[in-house]
Formats: C-alpha cells, structure tokens, sequence
C-alpha cells in the first residue's frame, strides 16, 4: 500500500517505470554482461588447453560437460546463499569463483586440473545466471 490507497501497480492507468530506472539494475547488468563475457572467452578454450595437455576429444568435452554440470549444481543453492550473503555478496562470491580459477590455467594443463578449474567456474557462473 502506498499513502493508504492501495498498490500502485494495481492502477491500470498508470504505467510501470521502466526496469532501467531501478536503483542498481545498471551496474548489476553491466556485471552481468562482463561475466558473461569472461565465460565466453575460457568456454572453447578449455578443453583447448585440456587437449594441449594430452588429453583425448573425450576429456576435452568432458572440461564443458562440468562447467554446465556444476553450473546447474549452483543455480539450485542460490537461493540458500542469497539468504545467508545478501544479493551483493552472493554475486560477489559468483564472480570470483567464475574469475580466479582462470588463473589456474596458468599453473597447469592436465585434464583432471582444467575440469577442476571448469567445476569452481561452473557454481561461479551458475551463480551468476541467477542473481545476474
């Protein structure tokens, strides 16, 4: 209720503000949309890496099969971390988990460390689909 005379939203004649202008929704997009962008870049490239290591077409799809697998995985605890982080910390916690392992690419190329790398990446980015 709003001054006591009921929900504005409920007044037909009278149209919702755009999204656009919620506080935040502009740096909560443009976060979004960068970490979109860094999972792009390490999505084809990691079981690139994996087969630079010596690993076979069977390992190398197995680097996305859990990235998506661990993505899944995440998007179905959000809820729980959301109520225990806030939405800033939750999202905060997604983008690290999504950003820092990539350095780990740096320290190794074998299959079982870019899968493991591609697991912390996938709560990242499953995080990140759901408070983005």
């Amino acid at each position: 209720m709003l001054n006591g005379q009921g929900d504005d939203r409920a007044d037909p004649e009278r149209p919702l503000p755009p999204v656009w202008r919620a506080p935040g929704m502009r740096p909560l997009l443009g976060s979004a949309a960068l970490g979109f962008a860094g999972l792009s870049l390490l999505l084809p490239v990691s079981p690139l890496w994996a087969l630079h290591g010596g690993a076979d077409e069977l390992g190398a799809g197995l680097v996305n099969t859990v990235l998506m697998l661990f993505t899944v995985v995440a998007q179905l605890l959000v809820g729980r971390l959301l109520r225990r982080l806030g939405w800033a910390g939750t999202l905060a916690l997604g983008s690290c988990l999504l950003g820092l392992p990539s350095l780990g690419h740096l320290l190794t190329d074998g299959v079982g460390a870019v899968a493991a790398l591609a697991a912390v990446r996938g709560l990242g980015f499953g995080i990140l689909t759901v408070c983005g």
